[in-house]
């Protein structure tokens, strides 16, 4: 499961901050505050919050991580109230909730995250086993595809918008239709990560014109950022390669990972090249 707090790398710290914002946001809707603003002060060993309003004046937030128990946090509250008491000190104060409480528990999602920690994992698996169906020069282009991949990952900022939980594995045989309708199944990939990298794994297996109609279909309900379609080939390409790296150690898949390596190759040198290749019918090399 995931560690609510761990932001050992950037990009940990980037998803923390996304999933206690939601936090924080789930929160305040326990108060009797007409808020205006939340804005992030601090994260240490706690994640903290101001919130601004129009009439009861300002008020921090704070987040806990599993290093205090209720008790302890609670025992704090109550400190701080009697040195307020004793009229020799003026400190900050707890306040209650609507429902009275100081102290609250919020429940929040949990699972994996996708990202360059997961990609690497996936990489160091792939070079164990890439010379069952690749060659010497295959295997350097995708190492230079990998390291394209979290170069540009690198640049990639996570927010409520383009961040959050995720299928992660959304292809056809996952999905199941009712009445014209798709249901997903199989959720034992859901875990955090970028919203394109869950379209990348549809987009894997369909026609050039039958992506551009999903995205069509998507953006009926969400609208993309403008320049959408340079992240989502670099979710294709990671998504391709963790393929490749889940099935390679499977002897009874590598007549098909060989098979494949005329189009996966293809794909890699378009994006090394940096040609746009979601929406071309890119020829076997």
């Amino acid at each position: 499961m995931l560690d609510f707090f761990r932001f050992d790398t950037d990009e940990e710290r980037r998803a923390l901050l996304v999933r206690a914002r939601k936090v924080a946001l789930s929160a305040i809707q326990q108060y009797d505050l007409e808020w205006e603003r939340i804005q992030f002060v601090q994260l240490s060993d706690t994640i903290t919050y101001k919130i601004e309003t129009n009439t009861a004046g300002h008020y921090l937030l704070r987040i806990h991580s599993g290093r205090l128990s209720r008790e302890e946090i609670r025992s704090e509250l109550l400190w701080l109230q009697a040195l307020n008491e004793s009229h020799d000190l003026i400190v900050p104060e707890g306040i209650a909730n609507a429902k009275g409480a100081y102290v609250m528990e919020i429940e929040t999602e949990s699972g994996p995250t996708w990202g360059i920690e997961s990609f690497r994992r996936d990489m160091a698996k792939l070079e164990r086993y890439y010379e069952r169906f690749l060659s010497e020069e295959g295997w350097t282009l995708y190492q230079a595809a990998a390291e394209k991949v979290v170069s540009r990952l690198t640049t990639m900022h996570p927010n409520e918008h383009n961040y959050g939980l995720i299928h992660a594995d959304l292809h056809s045989g996952n999905m199941v239709f009712k009445e014209d309708q798709p249901y997903p199944i199989d959720f034992g990939r859901c875990g955090y990560g970028y919203y394109l990298y869950d379209m990348a794994g549809t987009l894997l297996e369909l026609w050039p014109k039958h992506r551009w109609m999903l995205i069509q279909g998507y953006e009926s309900v969400r609208k993309l950022e403008p320049e959408y379609v340079r992240d989502l080939e670099c979710f294709f390409v990671m998504f391709m390669i963790e393929n490749y790296g889940h099935h390679a150690s499977d002897p009874r898949e590598t007549a098909s990972l060989m098979e494949e390596q005329q189009y996966a190759q293809a794909y890699i040198r378009e994006f090394l090249a940096d040609r746009s290749f979601l929406f071309e019918v890119i020829e076997p090399v």
